[in-house]
């Protein structure tokens, strides 16, 4: 592991934001439908959230029967928006070493590894494993982009810090969610399962397969995203953000004949639109005449 920055550093804001200065952490859908999964395999009744912003996995598992939780975080947010007791939330800094009072059945840490520096990633996953036999994470992606992302990165590359930890990955969220809008994209782009060697026979047992080696997907959500931010297709007025999501969703589903997807690029623009460059060029070449 390099202890520089990654190639993919990502910090639009010049500096690191707190992670709970985000929106970070709420209570959605998604999160009981994820957890439950989970309950199916493994049932837990003890939870901690590293990184849990406004508590939304912790509530989550409060909803499925949890009565112990546990919130680790930094103090921007009050224990009020939170809706923790002050017993049930600590103070940290994730990126320095953590003392846990105790070792939880489950620990979640979704969408935080990228807000830490890569010098402190040693002291996260030490404590993300130390926490529990089994943990829910996932981290952002290159180019995912976000408020304080100081390293986004692969998941081969986030998976190795659970390797070296004897920690195996039960790869079972992706497939299973992949076309489900109703789940942010993030999740079903990031979302694993990491479980100790003396828990992985359970959970083979029960069905699951340990994939030793997860490559990196990028969800067509994510795809579409930062090619509207970063290379202005919405120019066209039939490729708003909004209709290719639409459009990739129809292809994905069961009537993908009956409704085929749009193409992209500049032939397709023309086949569809004709004359539609060559009237960007002339507009180009008056703009700057």
């Amino acid at each position: 592991m390099s202890s520089g920055r990654s190639s993919h550093f990502i910090n639009d804001f010049g500096g690191v934001v707190p992670l709970a200065a985000q929106t970070v952490g709420q209570r959605t859908p998604a999160k009981p439908r994820l957890l439950a999964l989970v309950q199916s395999h493994y049932p837990f009744a003890s939870v901690a959230d590293f990184g849990c912003g406004k508590a939304g996995w912790l509530h989550a598992a409060r909803g499925l029967g949890v009565e112990q939780v546990h919130g680790y975080d930094l103090p921007e947010i009050d224990l009020a928006e939170r809706g923790l007791d002050a017993q049930e939330f600590t103070a940290v800094d994730l990126s320095q070493p953590v003392s846990l009072p105790c070792r939880y059945d489950l620990a979640v840490s979704t969408e935080v590894a990228e807000h830490v520096p890569p010098a402190g990633l040693d002291n996260y996953f030490d404590t993300l494993t130390g926490a529990a036999p089994v943990v829910l994470f996932s981290a952002a992606l290159p180019y995912q982009g976000g408020l304080g992302h100081v390293n986004e990165n692969w998941v081969e590359y986030w998976h190795r810090f659970f390797a070296r930890r004897d920690y195996h990955c039960i790869d079972c969220f992706r497939e299973r969610f992949w076309h489900d809008a109703s789940i942010p994209y993030y999740y079903r782009q990031n979302l694993f399962l990491y479980v100790a060697s003396e828990q992985l026979p359970g959970f083979i047992a029960g069905g699951l397969v340990e994939n030793p080696a997860p490559v990196s997907l990028i969800h067509p959500d994510m795809y579409l995203k930062r090619v509207h931010r970063d290379a202005a297709l919405s120019l066209h007025p039939r490729h708003t953000l909004a209709a290719d999501i639409a459009a990739y969703y129809a292809e994905a589903g069961d009537s993908a004949d009956e409704a085929p997807l749009q193409g992209y690029g500049s032939a397709s623009f023309r086949r569809r639109r004709p004359g539609f460059l060559a009237r960007c060029r002339r507009f180009l070449r008056r703009l700057f005449s």
